[in-house]
């Protein structure tokens, strides 16, 4: 498909937008690509998670294989350039992909922590970073899923209630594994330390240490070998439950849902977003961690 792109994008288009109005709206739809991404991104509740996942890949690997990976991260996160109208239709579908796919691990994560503390566990998934996922709903609580603010509440009360639970309460404050500073949370992406001589300094914090975060916890990657993803570059500390790789729709009511639903991690390690198989990223010997 990336080699007929390459020769012949128009029938490339073609092609993708029929498969796009028959996968997500169940019919084709005739209509220039424009109007079709608002009526498709309205219907990602309703798909199946893989359904996202290949949406993700295609548009990563065919739609726009002329940026570098890095490049499309960056875009999402709103480091869009002018003059970008052809790929700003795909980067719009590629985001809300995303997200309806990180609404869906948040809301099963949730409702794990919840599912365990009212009855016995006997799961082998037990969700981590909850207070970054919080924080997450708390910055996007004008569109996210309802359910997500009810259920974040409802985890920050029980958290505050559990005194065994002290530690995962403070893990809104995260240090930076290079020089211990605090790390604030303000991307689910990447995250930059307050390194302590910057501070004395009255420079900006933006001149600390640059690290990334667990694209499934959310919280902020260790120097040590982690898990990848070829096809969207993100690391992974945690891997996902089974379930979210299965899910026909994004679920109803996530209060219901019974144990079996999520308590059992995924027995191979898949990309969240892409739904592939991970690799483990090898240490970068010799290389010292270095300031932004």
């Amino acid at each position: 498909m990336l080699a007929f792109k390459q020769s012949m994008p128009e029938f490339v288009e073609l092609v993708t937008t029929k498969w796009l109005s028959v996968s997500y709206l169940g019919f084709h739809a005739d209509i220039p690509m424009e109007d079709l991404v608002p009526k498709i991104s309205k219907r990602f509740s309703a798909v199946p998670s893989r359904l996202l996942h290949i949406l993700n890949v295609i548009s990563r690997r065919v739609m726009l294989s002329e940026l570098k990976t890095d490049e499309i991260n960056r875009k999402l996160q709103g480091q869009r350039m002018n003059n970008e109208e052809e790929i700003d239709l795909w980067l719009k579908l590629l985001q809300e992909s995303e997200r309806e796919l990180r609404e869906r691990l948040v809301g099963l994560s949730f409702s794990a922590y919840l599912t365990a503390e009212s009855a016995s566990s006997t799961g082998n998934w037990h969700p981590a970073g909850l207070a970054q996922m919080q924080q997450w709903v708390e910055i996007n609580h004008d569109i996210v899923d309802s359910q997500l603010q009810t259920l974040s509440l409802d985890v920050k009360s029980s958290l505050t209630r559990s005194s065994s639970n002290s530690t995962e309460t403070a893990l809104e404050e995260e240090n930076c594994p290079y020089c211990a500073a605090p790390v604030h949370f303000n991307s689910p992406e990447e995250a930059v330390c307050q390194a302590p001589h910057q501070k004395k300094k009255k420079e900006r914090c933006d001149q600390g240490h640059k690290l990334e975060r667990c694209c499934v916890s959310m919280q902020v990657c260790p120097p040590t070998p982690l898990w990848f993803c070829k096809c969207c570059n993100r690391l992974t500390l945690e891997l996902a439950p089974e379930a979210l790789f299965a899910l026909p729709s994004f679920p109803n009511d996530l209060k219901s849902l019974p144990e079996y639903s999520f308590s059992k991690v995924a027995l191979k390690p898949f990309c969240l977003f892409c739904g592939i198989l991970l690799q483990r990223k090898q240490p970068e010997f010799l290389l010292s961690a270095s300031p932004v």
